[in-house]
């Protein structure tokens, strides 16, 4: 009996052999001083021994007869035999048993995982029960054990030894310190210890009783900072419970538990008490501690109502608006605060209401309620006329001016220059004459403050001059002399033979549209360019009709998945119409629906995308914002552009950090201003992701997720209203444009970026000129974005993108 044991107790110290975390190709070994320990570099090498405990009084030695990267093989005398035989004595039978294999040394050698010893008896048609009758054999050294030994180099030391066969190698076995054990409420507590590498906690787990019962672990957790191990139990310890912890090598072979100092620690922690400082707490009833108060909301903010409430076991937040339930939150305490939270991201006149909140458990109920009132609010848009003429004040000249209806609103236009005031407009009629015009807010108003020029010396006046290529393909109206301010809009015609391909100045094309406008500001050289039209053998409707009804219906379902969520002008390059197409047509039939849209809607296809706006303004004035701010010139530039617009009290806010939303939309505009659609990801993935279409800002962050890689997409998926740090925008940046920006830079070196997981960003960034760090030697990646940052890097990515 004493031998089937000691067998048994072997097969699970080899098997927990095979479970060690990480291989070294060198051990470390050790010699005590007086005052600590000196460790050394000591390489193992192949032909070396490693002492593993003793069996029967004899000890456990193993060979090194492999090493890679991964880490050793080991193995234990020679390969097992076995063979049957029966002899007939008369009425005994007497069967003999010789082990034997097929399997060759190399064979295992050769092996990627961890050789199992169920699967080498597998092999032979045996099972582990099998082992007990090997007794004899093993005694006789006629039985070999092989496995792959894996240990960590950061945290395996090993007693000094030379790997012979008379001095091998062991492991250390003994506590440098005694960890401090204590229980208190549900957690059982080991500090001052160091968890192994990448080893599963749950693979070495320790027995706690309570009041003599085996306790059910619950979860493990281990704090690297303070380097305490804390089990939590499934049932909470009482006052005056005995706590009694122990940790057997038998059962877990050689899965220490953790290490103190340089040394392992694969000794046996004996049954021992722990000092219990749980206190029994009185349930105490459910109390809430902060009440719903009455709230004033604006339209189109986000707002979040919360309620914090005090109580023991399990919380349950019941949520009503008007009587009706809205949302549920379960949270566990002990005797403690707990906060729940209803949030709305965008509040809307059907959100007001009277809410209230019930939070039961097991010690009692609670409710409380308040009424939520919702301000209707319209918006007053003003405008100059000419745009340089005058200002005006109230209303942060040119931006959005939110109001609550009956607010009274005052708007005056004070005049520059040699400009007069004449009156105000809206939709082209007059509302008022008075320079200071005043109104109740009652709707939506688009207001315009007119002037005159009132001086004896001409307006100044700009010639635009067209040239048309080639010299006879067309025509062009509307190349005059302006007063400065006016809105010009040149039209190219083409003639027949010909047919209209695009605007340029000085090489760079301004607009593919046939009919391009801007405001006069200085004179201007264009040139309306004109390709030979080919013979068109079939049009785009034929070749649609051409089509087989499961080629169409793949065109369909192609430009539902795949078409942009945003544009600025409700046109496709047609690059993007020939993927969208799957190539179906010729580039002369691409073009034809290039020219017109409406030909993708008549043959059924919906252009669902949202069409972006951007009014441009001539005066920019933010309250908080001085002309001496280092990023001025940048929000200024981008504001008259209309890619970004400020708060409704005139403010910008420069320092405040950025969320997801305001991040990608100022992106977003960014991109679709120069022409950037690349769509990477259907939209079936996009939205597994981005899930909230109810957000403002859904189409500009579905548009820039949809360029992003999968992984970086399913972040920011998760972000919710979290802010946008410095390496996440070098990231998404980074994938946006394809790495395909000019390098402008070397690249630098930031001490806090090494183990960034935004490294490859950070570097593009840098080097495209798009980002700076914020010290000669740091990057500052888990930084919030602010919005000045932002428009300092939307600026640099703009002119970038124009190289």
């Amino acid at each position: 009996m004493r031998r089937q044991k000691s067998i048994i107790w072997i097969l699970v110290m080899t098997l927990g052999v095979m479970t060690m975390p990480v291989m070294p190709i060198s051990a470390r070994t050790t010699r005590e001083i007086a005052g600590g320990v000196i460790t050394q570099s000591q390489s193992i090498k192949v032909g070396d021994y490693l002492y593993y405990g003793k069996r029967g009084g004899r000890d456990i030695i193993w060979r090194v007869v492999k090493q890679d990267e991964k880490g050793i093989l080991l193995f234990q005398n020679d390969l097992l035999r076995y063979s049957e035989t029966v002899q007939n004595q008369g009425d005994k039978i007497d069967k003999r048993r010789d082990w034997k294999t097929e399997l060759e040394i190399e064979d295992v050698l050769d092996r990627e995982n961890i050789l199992d010893v169920e699967d080498l008896l597998e092999q032979q048609g045996l099972k582990l029960e099998d082992l007990p009758s090997m007794q004899s054999l093993i005694e006789d050294d006629d039985m070999h054990m092989i496995v792959t030994f894996y240990l960590n180099p950061n945290t395996v030391v090993f007693k000094l030894g030379e790997g012979s066969l008379e001095k091998p190698y062991t492991p250390y076995m003994e506590w440098s310190q005694v960890p401090t054990l204590k229980a208190k409420g549900n957690q059982v507590s080991m500090t001052g210890v160091e968890v192994i590498g990448s080893q599963n906690l749950w693979e070495s787990i320790p027995t706690i009783w309570v009041d003599g019962i085996a306790q059910t672990i619950s979860n493990i957790n281990y704090n690297q900072e303070r380097q305490t191990l804390t089990y939590e139990l499934a049932q909470p310890i009482k006052q005056n419970q005995r706590v009694e912890f122990a940790y057997s090598l038998v059962a877990h072979s050689t899965s220490a538990i953790a290490k103190c100092d340089e040394r392992l620690v694969i000794k046996e922690v004996p049954v021992t008490g722990i000092p219990n400082e749980t206190v029994d707490n009185v349930p105490q009833p459910v109390v809430i501690t902060k009440q719903l108060q009455e709230e004033w909301w604006k339209v189109g903010e986000q707002r979040r109502l919360s309620v914090t409430a005090k109580g023991e076991g399990q919380l349950t937040f019941s949520w009503y608006k008007d009587n009706k339930w809205i949302g549920e939150e379960k949270i566990q305490v002990v005797n403690q605060e707990a906060t729940s939270s209803y949030a709305i991201k965008q509040v809307t006149t059907g959100d007001a209401g009277v809410y209230s909140v019930e939070v039961s458990g097991t010690t009692g109920l609670a409710k409380t309620q308040a009424p939520v009132h919702v301000i209707s609010q319209c918006t007053i848009r003003t405008a100059t006329y000419p745009a340089d003429a005058g200002n005006i004040t109230n209303n942060s000249a040119g931006q959005n001016g939110i109001y609550n209806v009956n607010d009274v609103v005052t708007l005056t236009a004070n005049s520059k220059s040699y400009y007069q005031f004449k009156n105000w407009t809206e939709n082209g009629q007059e509302v008022s004459r008075d320079r200071t015009y005043t109104f109740t807010a009652a709707k939506d108003r688009n207001l315009v403050a007119n002037f005159y020029w009132d001086r004896p010396e001409p307006i100044p006046q700009y010639t635009i001059r067209v040239t048309i290529t080639p010299k006879d393909a067309g025509t062009v109206r509307g190349d005059y002399t302006y007063n400065k301010g006016d809105q010009a809009t040149v039209t190219a015609k083409a003639k027949d033979g010909y047919v209209f391909d695009c605007w340029t100045e000085d090489g760079d094309v301004v607009s593919r549209n046939e009919s391009y406008s801007f405001t006069v500001k200085e004179e201007r050289r264009l040139k309306v360019n004109f390709e030979e039209e080919k013979p068109k053998e079939v049009t785009f409707k034929q070749a649609w009709r051409a089509l087989s009804s499961r080629q169409q219906k793949s065109i369909l379902e192609n430009f539902e998945a795949y078409l942009p969520y945003t544009t600025l002008e409700e046109s496709l390059t047609l690059d993007q119409l020939n993927d969208l197409t799957k190539g179906y047509f010729t580039k002369d039939q691409l073009r034809e629906v290039k020219r017109d849209l409406d030909l993708l809607e008549d043959v059924g296809i919906d252009l669902d995308w949202k069409v972006v706006e951007l009014k441009e303004v001539s005066q920019v004035n933010f309250i908080d914002l001085s002309r001496n701010h280092w990023a001025y010139s940048n929000i200024t530039e981008l504001a008259k552009r209309g890619i970004v617009t400020g708060y409704p009290d005139g403010s910008f806010k420069p320092n405040k950090a950025l969320t997801v939303e305001d991040t990608f939309t100022f992106l977003d505009r960014v991109l679709l201003l120069n022409e950037q659609m690349e769509v990477k990801h259907s939209r079936s993935v996009v939205e597994k992701y981005i899930e909230n279409q109810r957000s403002w800002a859904f189409d500009h962050v579905a548009s820039i997720g949809a360029k992003l890689e999968e992984k970086t997409l399913r972040q920011i998926g998760q972000m919710e209203d979290a802010y946008v740090s410095r390496g996440q925008l070098a990231q998404v940046i980074y994938e946006v444009t394809n790495g395909n920006l000019k390098k402008i830079r070397p690249s630098s070196y930031f001490t806090d970026t090494v183990y960034s997981e935004y490294e490859a960003g950070i570097d593009y960034c840098v080097r495209t000129g798009l980002l700076e760090g914020t010290t000669a030697s740091t990057m500052e990646p888990n930084k919030a974005v602010t919005r000045a940052e932002m428009m300092t890097i939307l600026m640099r990515l703009d002119g970038a993108l124009k190289r």
